[in-house]
């Protein structure tokens, strides 16, 4: 979506309400880092969901190669 400038602030709410139950089976550093870049690039969510995604991509940063 911020990639194709589609900002719709809903989507981030209803997105940001799962993440407390958000499990960590499939979850990479890929995932974590593109969830992150649209956040960043959308400015949409709150810092709850920021805060998240970055957890989340220092638990997986192992997987990040350039």
């Amino acid at each position: 979506m911020s990639l194709k400038n589609h900002y719709d602030p809903n989507v981030y709410q209803q997105f940001e309400s799962g993440l407390k139950n958000a499990s960590d089976k499939h979850m990479t550093a890929r995932i974590a880092f593109g969830a992150l870049y649209a956040y960043f690039k959308s400015n949409q969510g709150t810092r709850f969901g920021i805060d998240f995604w970055e957890s989340k991509l220092e638990d997986h940063i192992e997987d990040m190669h350039a």
